[in-house]
């Protein structure tokens, strides 16, 4: 079997490691090269080479740096995995179009929707599907009851997400904050799911999670749901989605009394990849499959189960 060239970036983070994980669990002879901005990421040490990597923002030399690193480490596929590398991306694809390596990154309609929590909530009425109910700061005039939610319109992650208890904190939060949304409350923290869609332009795979989610916002513990009718829910958002070939996405839902309520849509691989993978829902190794003309097999491997988050430690020998 030869072997794959793999480019995999912003390893310091959970989602990097994740998909590190995934890359030596899977059945390809891979050679990972690993980036990111901090030069002790915690993933530098799982990875078969290493490089500091610019910050997005200066383009210019992002771009030569990733274009170097592509052509000298003969790379074959690139995962972006933070939403600044994904968005630049998705912007500037003609950057890259003599690039031999393929980006591992959903359709560009599909990224400019859903990196967007505004245009996700709008795309989630058109279609007809249920949706927490928004206002831009412009527009709101106190439709909703307290407590609600002020987040960030872009980016992914509960990092920015605020729970605003009275009108004075509205006022308060609003007044030091830039691109946000007013979103209501959805009750239901002990109710919350986390779904990946995967398809490779034919075939639609999804798994559901219960999830709870640690502190810092990422799932700690997961278990498998085989209620139908909350699996159903994802596959009715994917009947929806209009796209040509590849694609992996993450949907974030609470069962309310309205019934199955998305709240965030990530147009990319979410933190609990590695759980999908030991679960048997492979998609980073499908990812490979499809660009590599092999067939696609589904074999979940439990039908009940948990998962929980473990962690581990790195030093660096600075001598």
């Amino acid at each position: 079997m030869k072997t794959l060239n793999i480019l995999v970036t912003a390893v310091g983070g959970d989602l990097g490691q994740s998909v590190i994980k995934c890359l030596r669990g899977c059945t390809y002879s891979t050679y990972i090269v690993g980036c990111d901005m901090n030069p002790y990421a915690a993933g530098r040490g799982d990875v078969d080479a290493f490089f500091q990597a610019p910050p997005v923002k200066e383009e210019q030399k992002y771009t030569d740096f990733l274009l170097k690193t592509i052509e000298e480490q003969k790379i074959n596929y690139v995962f972006p995995l933070a939403d600044v590398e994904i968005i630049f991306f998705s912007e500037n694809r003609e950057l890259f179009d003599s690039c031999p390596a393929f980006f591992v990154v959903n359709e560009k309609h599909l990224i400019e929707t859903f990196m967007d929590k505004y245009k996700t909530v709008e795309f989630l009425k058109e279609k007809g599907l249920s949706y927490p109910r928004t206002w831009l700061p412009s527009d709101y005039a106190g439709q909703l009851e307290f407590p609600l939610i002020i987040k960030k319109r872009r980016g992914s992650g509960s990092q920015d997400l605020l729970k605003v208890n009275d009108n004075e904190e509205l006022q308060f939060y609003l007044q030091r904050s830039q691109d946000v949304i007013i979103q209501e409350y959805l009750p239901g923290e002990d109710d919350e799911y986390t779904a990946c869609l995967f398809s490779n332009g034919q075939t639609f795979y999804a798994i559901t999670f219960k999830r709870k989610l640690a502190p810092g916002g990422f799932s700690q513990h997961v278990e498998l749901v085989s209620d139908a009718a909350i699996t159903e829910f994802p596959l009715q958002v994917a009947r929806t989605l209009h796209f040509s070939g590849y694609l992996d996405i993450n949907i974030q839902f609470r069962r309310t009394d309205r019934g199955c309520i998305p709240f965030e849509i990530n147009p990319r691989f979410s933190s609990t990849v590695y759980f999908r993978h030991l679960f048997g829902f492979q998609d980073v190794k499908w990812t490979l499959d499809i660009w590599e003309n092999n067939p696609i097999t589904y074999f979940p491997r439990i039908k009940k189960g948990i998962g929980v988050r473990k962690f581990s430690e790195v030093i660096f020998d600075m001598e």
